[in-house]
């Protein structure tokens, strides 16, 4: 007898023992995985789904964007483009409020990278602008140094809505061509901090170069209860696929003798996966079989058979579970996000690269968990309607013909056009270029010091952390200023703004009084804006008459100076300024030491037996001038016998080096008795601007000169190590240029000897509170002295390999810090000194800026008559402050009663231009009527350059000598002298112009004074004192 039995439920259908068996045993392994892993988006067709519809929002409300100029890097590339950075941003944002907003967008030319929120959650207690300051702020932490605007305020400013609407919402539901890309990403191997990533978003970039397309991500962060959730669900169904993975089936057989025979055979299933089954294919219920014969006898014979049955697909579904559990527990840790990509593009070539290249790129060693897929959008105006309002397109599961229905078994997250992502995940999509592309610059950063010690001094900027400015604030102690300081960049690099501002900002602080020295530029009257100091400061163009008339006699000297030092270190201004050969210097030292002496001057105690020392009678008077420095060198080389083809060629180089410091402009500030009072322009702010000094030469002579002038002042000083006074000389490689010392073996250079000395004489006068600002733009044109020696240093931006190393290493700089002194940026400056310990990256005050847009300021290239005209008041306030010279000289008191002639007064009212009486060239030019009546020298010049040829002194000077020795009575002498100076017009020797006779005359006279007058024959010098005296007083009062 036979029985059979078969009962099992299958949706609608009832299936045989066997058929269920397939089922259990085989489909729904299957059935579970193609579910876990969507296989249904590989045949993917949109008609089949129903998009559920999003409700239009408020985008620009709810919306915020940052575009991404630039991202810094250190030299550790790696470590500064880990996905871990990326990941502590991401992680900030997953409290569930907003959602993520990535885009890489390209119009063909230029690509714009742009991260953004979006409000997800009505409900939000956290304001969208608030979101995004957190996107910046985690952004700034994990990249320092990343630009987040490109205005001028370095602050970060949000995407206008206009500008991202035609950026991401346009494409996304306007543009011909779209695409989700659906699926796990991994990265290809185990990412670590000495490796590169190599799969940045620059890879797309690079591919798709010169071509339009977007690329958008979006990430709505799954809450933790939800996460949660998702956990339990897949442990669950875990363990009920665990059932299936190992079977064992028992089958029996027994035969026993007797008056019957039974053989029996039984199988029996139980379905303990009723959940599992119905989430995935709603099965229940059980399957038994069972089978019966009787027949009339009895075997004794049994036998058994156990099988047990492995399902690969089953226990890969385990496993894919297991990597679900674990993938989860690490989103509830650092974040779990809904995540859908989105490609557009126009062209279909393009389309079609972008898809390619996206797999290629995205896809990893774990990817296979789900692939990368890519699912074609075609025209669906739902989908569009969604990316337009940046939400992710979820599908709607209704059954029907047309319609296809899914259900996955972990939950409506994974039923929609986007892939559940942890963090980690997110990043690989989200990332930085490692590369530059157009639109996004990649720049190379150091690290500076973050923790300079407070200094109570002069405030000159703001500490910087990659290029991020900090509220830590820089200042300059008068200290360092002491131990002097190296400014140095290229041009337009900010050195003119940081000299201002230790200018500016010192006077201010600590009314600190300086003197500049410039060769070039007109900047430093930016100065004249100051509220603090413009009123004090004097700006002088040397070799310009017309403004502020400068005078600097080279043999002047402090009267407590040595004469023969000072003529040492005249020496030395001339070989360093000219080229010098074979036996000039000493030729012209000899010179120098003659003229000295012709004037009464003892070179060996430095006094002059022609007046006492202590009888306040000005020394100045018994100088000689550059003229006669030229004069004696025909005398000097003369006698000593050379040949005469190079006597004449040591004469006329000597000659020609002199004498054309004493033609024209030059030769009125040169060639001069008396300088403008040098220890009044140390009492002051004062700019001396050379611009208008046309040669090179003259320029570092003249600079050279005011060198050792300010040496011999500070000499005089006493010893201080307190600051007293500070010189900024800008282009310093004209006075400290880099020439060796020896030009071979066995013959020195002197230029480089003077250079040496220059050096020398600077680190001496610290001892006397002078403090030196050199200013450079080629470090190494410069003595090594000036670089090693100085204690503060501000290095704005270097090119020059050789000129980086060279301050780098005087600074103690780092390779990567040496490196970085090439991308500083305007204002930017690298500064140290032994107070800040180690160099700090520094923004400095914006001065210069400051000062041109004072209210009642003046642009220092302005040429109009305001700059002029406070520019020729101040030079006058300054004159009016200086003692006026007398026209009566002392040695007129050594002049016998009887010898004397009565003169009127000879106090002169104080000229009313900037010809002001410290500008005169010499002390009787007080006398001279037209400069008293306009203010102008109408003779000077003419009459000076007239003077140096041979035919003026035969024709005219001689004469003139004979009426003075010859005449006693000054009606008489007045008379002879006005008729010589009528012949002269007459012959037309000078022009007559708004002046007179008498006034050619007299100008004559005083340059004749001032050229023998100091001749050893006391009757002389007597005598001619008191005929210009005399002369001035008739002048004066001649009528007009």
């Amino acid at each position: 007898m036979a029985a059979d039995s078969e009962e099992t439920t299958f949706a609608l259908q009832t299936l045989t023992p066997e058929a269920v068996d397939e089922l259990v045993n085989r489909r729904l392994p299957a059935s579970l995985l193609d579910t876990l892993e969507r296989r249904w988006y590989e045949s993917f067709d949109i008609h089949k789904y129903q998009i559920q519809s999003t409700t239009p929002a408020a985008l620009e409300a709810e919306t915020r964007f940052l575009q991404i100029f630039e991202v810094a890097y250190t030299q550790d590339v790696a470590r500064s483009f880990h996905l871990a950075n990326m990941q502590n941003v991401l992680s900030s944002l997953r409290d569930g409020s907003h959602s993520l907003a990535y885009v890489a967008t390209s119009n063909g030319e230029q690509v714009k990278l742009l991260m953004g929120v979006r409000r997800s959650r009505l409900d939000s207690i956290t304001p969208t602008d608030e979101y995004i300051n957190v996107m910046h702020r985690a952004l700034r932490s994990n990249y320092p140094g990343i630009v987040l605007s490109q205005q001028a305020d370095e602050q970060y400013h949000d995407v206008d809505f206009a500008d991202y609407k035609v950026c991401i919402l346009d494409p996304m539901q306007k543009s011909h061509y779209l695409a989700a890309i659906t699926g796990i990403p991994s990265l290809r191997q185990q990412e670590n901090w000495q490796e590169a990533f190599g799969q940045s978003i620059d890879r797309l970039v690079d591919a798709l170069r010169g071509e339009a397309y977007t690329l958008l991500v979006l990430a709505e962060p799954i809450l933790e209860e939800r996460v949660n959730h998702l956990i339990n669900q897949a442990r669950l169904i875990s363990e009920q696929v665990h059932a299936l993975v190992l079977q064992s089936r028992s089958i029996s057989r027994s035969e026993t003798a007797s008056k019957q025979t039974t053989r029996g055979k039984s199988e029996q299933f139980t379905l303990g996966t009723s959940q599992l089954i119905s989430a995935i294919l709603s099965v229940s219920g059980s399957v038994s079989k069972s089978i019966s014969d009787t027949i009339g006898f009895t075997r004794g014979v049994s036998a058994s058979i156990t099988q047990e049955r492995l399902d690969k697909t089953a226990q890969f579904c385990e496993q894919l579970l297991e990597h679900y559990i674990n993938r989860l527990q690490s989103g509830r840790s650092l974040g779990f996000w809904n995540t859908g990509v989105f490609l557009t593009s126009d062209d279909r070539n393009t389309f079609l690269r972008a898809q390619w290249i996206s797999r290629a790129l995205f896809s990893g060693q774990n990817t296979y968990f789900e692939p990368i897929r890519i699912l074609n959008l075609e025209k669906n105006l739902e989908v569009r309607r969604a990316l337009g309002n940046l939400r992710i397109p979820a599908l709607k599961a209704i059954p029907g013909e047309n319609r296809q229905s899914i259900e996955h078994p972990l939950g409506q997250e994974y039923q929609s056009l986007g892939t559940p992502l942890t963090t980690d995940e997110l990043s690989i999509l989200v990332s930085f270029p490692n590369r530059e592309v157009p639109g996004l610059k990649l720049k190379p950063v150091a690290d500076f010091n973050l923790n300079p010690p407070a200094i109570k001094g002069t405030e000159i900027g703001s500490l910087l952390y990659r290029g991020e400015k900090l509220p830590s604030r820089i200042a300059i102690s008068s200290k360092s200023l002491t131990r002097h300081t190296f400014v140095t960049g290229l041009t337009g690099s900010g050195k003119t703004n940081t000299c201002l501002a230790l200018l500016a900002n010192g006077h201010q602080s600590q009314q600190l009084k300086f003197l500049v020295i410039d060769p070039a530029k007109t900047e430093y009257r930016l100065l004249l804006n100051s509220r603090s100091l413009g009123k004090d400061l004097v700006v002088f163009t040397l070799n310009d008459e017309s403004l502020a008339p400068f005078r600097l006699n080279p043999f002047e000297f402090e009267p407590d100076f040595p004469l023969l030092t000072h003529i040492d270190l005249l020496k030395a201004v001339f070989n360093a300024a000219f080229p010098m050969y074979a036996s000039m210097p000493y030729l012209l030292e000899e010179a120098m030491l003659a003229v000295y002496q012709e004037r009464g001057w003892n070179i060996t105690d430095s006094t002059n037996d022609r007046f006492k020392p202590n009888s306040g009678e000005d020394h100045r008077t018994y100088l000689p001038r550059l003229s006669d420095l030229r004069d004696k060198i025909d005398e000097v080389v003369k006698g000593k016998g050379y040949d005469e083809r190079i006597a004449r060629d040591l004469t006329a180089a000597l000659k020609a080096r002199i004498g054309s410091l004493c033609q024209g402009t030059k030769g009125l500030m040169l060639d001069t008795q008396r300088s403008t009072p040098f220890q009044a322009l140390l009492d002051r702010p004062v700019v001396l601007e050379l611009r208008r000094v046309g040669d090179d030469d003259e320029k570092a002579f003249l600079m050279a000169l005011l060198f050792i002038r300010l040496y011999e002042a500070c000499q005089t000083r006493k010893i201080s190590n307190d600051l007293c006074h500070v010189t900024l000389i800008e282009e310093a490689h004209r006075l400290l240029r880099n020439v060796p010392i020896l030009v071979s073996s066995e013959i020195a250079n002197t230029r480089g000897k003077a250079v040496e000395m220059f050096a020398d004489m600077m680190a001496e006068m610290r001892a006397y509170g002078e403090g030196f600002i050199i200013v450079d733009q080629v470090p190494n044109k410069l003595v090594p002295d000036v670089i090693k020696g100085s204690n503060l240093k501000f290095v704005h931006r270097l090119l020059a390999d050789d000129d980086r190393r060279a301050v780098g290493n005087a600074m103690g700089l780092t390779s990567a810090q040496i490196e970085h002194l090439s991308r500083l940026t305007l204002g930017q400056a690298v500064v140290h000194s032994e107070e800040l310990g180690e160099a700090c990256l520094v923004k400095i005050d914006s001065v210069e800026e400051q000062l041109m847009n004072q209210p009642s300021g003046s642009d220092p290239h302005d040429k109009s008559h305001k700059t002029e005209d406070l520019l020729r008041q101040h030079a006058k306030d300054f004159e009016d402050q200086q003692p006026q010279p007398n026209a009566t000289s002392k040695l007129i008191a050594s002049e016998p009663e009887e010898h004397r002639l009565e003169s009127r007064s000879t106090s002169v009212p104080a000229v009313s231009s900037s010809f002001g009486p410290g500008h005169l060239p010499f002390p009787y030019c007080v006398g001279c009527l037209p400069l008293w009546k306009t203010g102008r020298c109408l003779y000077g010049k003419q009459i000076n350059a007239l003077r140096s040829a041979k035919a003026w002194r035969e024709k005219f000077e001689a004469p003139m000598i004979q009426v003075l020795e010859t005449s006693d009575d000054p009606n008489d002498l007045w008379l002879r002298l006005g008729q010589l100076g009528t012949q002269l017009i007459i012959n037309n020797e000078i022009p007559l112009g708004e002046g007179q006779a008498e006034d050619v005359v007299y100008c004559n006279l005083v340059h004749i004074t001032v050229a023998i007058g100091h001749h050893p024959a006391a009757r002389w010098r007597q005598r001619l004192g008191n005929y210009v005296n005399m002369l001035s007083s008739f002048h004066r009062s001649y009528p007009e």
